[in-house]
């Protein structure tokens, strides 16, 4: 059994699946975790349920609820009822935050940046979303959601480094682009940034994106960059070798395809799931359409994981985040862990490899 709280709240039973929780049973739950180890008093968990507004029958909806979550946490997770209130006994295992910060711990003491990158990479790809998902902005659980938030950063911004020093890889330059989007005042990834542009002999977009942020910076918040945004662009003017890192490729680890154990996502999606199974064996291409929000990425993942029939296995590539056009073959050739061949094309690169494999590429 794992709580997941790395994302919208929910328990995951790989042997019994329990479905979706009601918002009520996971706003309980989250109160419980964000407070793991210690006592949340009853009176917290009614005004976080009801507010002023609070039923005659309060007390007894929450024993209720309660109830069915010792029931769905089993023995894997005790809910102990104390005088002031209710405590929950949690092993680290038992939850995927604290599988998340072993992961991040091993890698922190990795012995090369290739495994540390490895061992990043598989602590963010537990991540599905902000922490405690819609429930991170409530008082009693916002303190919580901020401290692993803010983990998660740090650890992607280790992620990116131990990816630079190891040499780079084809999409760490629109990674770092999504990335200094997302926190445009978050003053690493932009050195990670600059870096990385240098290295592909963009010196003048590198330095273009040092002025764009000092002026950010200074229109916001009347602060100065670091002087270390200063040594990476003296650095870049004087064209440093030590800037330039190993010369060598690497490729960055892909994220595993997530196991689909909870059949209740796919309810009455049978034929279709026959359907797709057929055409995958009949075509080269089989593309899924339909309106946003219908199904189809789960419908793409279930049959990707559930696929037996492919040699070489299953390889996810994901898009999301690349807005230029220009990088999807690095892109696709980072997830495939194609390197590029002297005197071809990336394209040519990607057709000669993908003729050598019987595979099933799920973009």
């Amino acid at each position: 059994m794992t709580v997941r709280i790395l994302g919208p709240v929910a328990i995951d039973r790989p042997s019994e699946p329990c479905g979706p929780l009601s918002p009520k049973l996971r706003l309980v739950l989250a109160l419980l975790v964000a407070n793991r180890g210690a006592v949340v008093s009853t009176d917290r968990f009614c005004d976080a349920l009801w507010g002023d507004e609070q039923p005659s029958a309060g007390i007894a909806t929450l024993q209720s609820h309660l109830s069915r979550l010792r029931r769905l946490l089993g023995p894997d997770g005790r809910i102990v009822a104390l005088d002031r209130g209710y405590r929950l006994d949690l092993a680290e295992d038992g939850i995927d935050a604290g599988a998340f910060s072993r992961l991040a711990g091993e890698a922190s003491q990795a012995p090369d940046a290739r495994r540390a990158a490895d061992l990043y990479g598989s602590a963010l790809s537990l991540w599905r979303g902000p922490a405690f998902g819609e429930l991170r902005d409530l008082d009693p659980i916002r303190p919580e959601a901020v401290r692993l938030d803010e983990l998660r950063q740090a650890v992607t911004e280790e992620w990116v480094e131990s990816r630079l020093v190891a040499g780079g890889d084809a999409s760490l330059v629109a990674d770092l682009d999504g990335l200094t989007v997302r926190n445009p005042l978050r003053e690493r990834f932009l050195r990670q940034l600059m870096t990385a542009l240098f290295r592909e002999g963009r010196h003048a977009e590198a330095l273009r994106r040092a002025s764009e942020f000092r002026r950010l910076l200074r229109e916001d918040i009347g602060l100065e960059p670091s002087s270390a945004l200063a040594a990476v662009e003296g650095q870049i003017l004087d064209d440093d070798v030590a800037l330039r890192g190993v010369p060598t490729v690497f490729v960055a680890p892909r994220l595993q395809l997530p196991v689909i154990d909870d059949p209740t996502r796919l309810v009455g999606r049978e034929v279709d799931l026959v359907r797709i199974g057929g055409a995958i064996g009949d075509d080269h291409l089989v593309t899924l359409v339909g309106p946003g929000g219908v199904g189809k990425t789960r419908l793409a993942r279930r049959v990707a994981v559930t696929s037996e029939r492919f040699d070489d296995g299953v390889v996810l590539v994901e898009l999301a985040a690349i807005s230029d056009g220009n990088v999807v073959l690095d892109a696709v050739a980072t997830a495939l862990g194609v390197q590029p061949q002297q005197q071809l094309t990336m394209r040519d690169t990607l057709l000669a490899a993908l003729a050598e494999r019987h595979q099933l590429v799920v973009f």
